[in-house]
């Protein structure tokens, strides 16, 4: 076959360039499959959603002036967590959670940074579900910023 007559008389340089050339290649469509992928993935996850909760209890944290300031979750059992997440713009700063049981009492749940960003805390529920009533954040300089309400 003359295709193969002629790259018998190549030599080995001439392979190596051509080998080389089928690397690159590979490299680049693997580099290209690479970067699509992670495309998807991160237009996945930019993309604005409502957050799911399986069986949890979720309210929405409002000012005192009645605006959205966030929402508290409270996932179900066996292992119950609270969910804090805080809108953008709240003024940066340590905010301190306190839960309202249905009796009336309140419990320190922790304190968590928050920045201009807004922020997400999550720890374990230091009470059931069943006896959550409301959520209280406290901002920093010791004023209420927000409250949830759970029905």
């Amino acid at each position: 076959m003359p295709g193969q007559v002629g790259r018998c008389h190549r030599g080995k340089a001439a392979c190596r360039k051509l080998a080389g050339w089928w690397r690159r290649a590979g490299l680049a469509a693997a580099a290209a499959a690479a970067a699509g992928a992670l495309g998807f993935g991160l237009s996945q996850i930019g993309a604005p959603q409502e957050p799911a909760y399986s069986g949890a209890e979720v309210a929405a944290l409002r000012t005192p002036a009645g605006a959205p300031a966030g929402k508290v979750a409270v996932t179900g059992a066996p292992q119950p967590l609270l969910v804090m997440m805080i809108n953008p713009g709240a003024a940066p700063g340590w905010y301190h959670c306190y839960l309202r049981t249905s009796g009336g009492r309140q419990a320190f749940a922790g304190a968590f940074h928050v920045g201009r960003d807004g922020g997400v805390w999550v720890i374990r529920s230091p009470m059931p579900p069943r006896d959550l009533a409301g959520a209280r954040l406290v901002g920093p300089g010791g004023t209420e910023i927000a409250s949830a309400t759970f029905t």
